[in-house]
């Protein structure tokens, strides 16, 4: 039994009162392609190689949700940015997830040292490997790595300053594998499946500035997709047009 916590509840006949994470952060990458056309032997070739573009984060704490996003727009350092935010974002959800007394004040006669969880879908292989090098700074560092080298299936990061730890996870880790529209249906409150529509391969690293600086919304052209085959029908250009009114301009 490694889980302190518990260990504590049980020795003073407290198991009833044990319970589950409640509060966590969760994150999302979207990438933007570099053009690279390499090729390598006699039959293998590399059209594109992603980088980060922006990384958006909702965090449920007692209070209710928060979301952060940070972008290329935020400067190149913007993983940085966002993994500082995320530690500040961490100190109170590791306060909310704490056991309380009658007085409403954290129970320090309970042990607790869970790392806060950071939640990622279908990230183990993708994000984090995006991310990974971000995580070794002088003011945090990985403290544990679970997975392969191409795996990531849990990163913990521990922050130097704050005495605080994050964990890295991949939702479907515990899960069989699902679409993420089916994962947020199911574990989501308030479900929305209304996804938001972008060409994300309208633009490349060369010209992305330029791109989604623009006012005027994306043409149903942009949307063609020379990967997947695909085109957007007229409705769900409607749909997009209709949405884009929000937004200054295509960030």
């Amino acid at each position: 039994m490694q889980n302190k916590t518990y260990q504590y509840l049980l020795a003073n006949g407290r198991q009833h009162e044990f319970k589950p994470t409640q509060y966590f952060i969760t994150y999302d990458l979207e990438t933007v392609s570099k053009i690279v056309n390499k090729k390598f032997g006699k039959s293998s070739y590399q059209m594109y190689e992603l980088f980060p573009l922006s990384v958006a984060s909702t965090i449920r704490n007692k209070w209710g949700l928060k979301k952060i996003f940070f972008s290329q727009q935020d400067g190149e350092d913007f993983i940085v940015q966002w993994i500082h935010q995320l530690f500040k974002e961490a100190e109170q959800v590791n306060a909310d997830n704490q056991y309380i007394t009658e007085a409403c004040t954290i129970d320090d006669t309970v042990p607790y040292s869970m790392e806060v969880p950071i939640v990622g879908f279908n990230s183990s292989r993708f994000d984090i490997s995006l991310i990974i090098s971000q995580m070794q700074c002088k003011d945090w560092t990985i403290s544990n790595y679970i997975g392969s080298p191409t795996i990531a299936k849990q990163v913990i990061v521990h922050h130097k300053k704050l005495n605080l730890k994050v964990k890295f996870v991949d939702m479907l880790r515990n899960l069989q594998p699902k679409e993420l529209k089916q994962a947020a249906k199911d574990f989501g409150d308030g479900y929305d499946d209304k996804k938001g529509l972008f060409p994300y391969e309208a633009f490349n690293t060369d010209n992305v500035y330029e791109v989604l600086s623009k006012s005027e919304p994306f043409t149903m052209e942009d949307f063609n997709s020379s990967l997947k085959k695909t085109k957007i029908s007229e409705k769900d250009y409607q749909i997009y047009l209709e949405d884009a009114k929000r937004f200054k301009n295509r960030w």
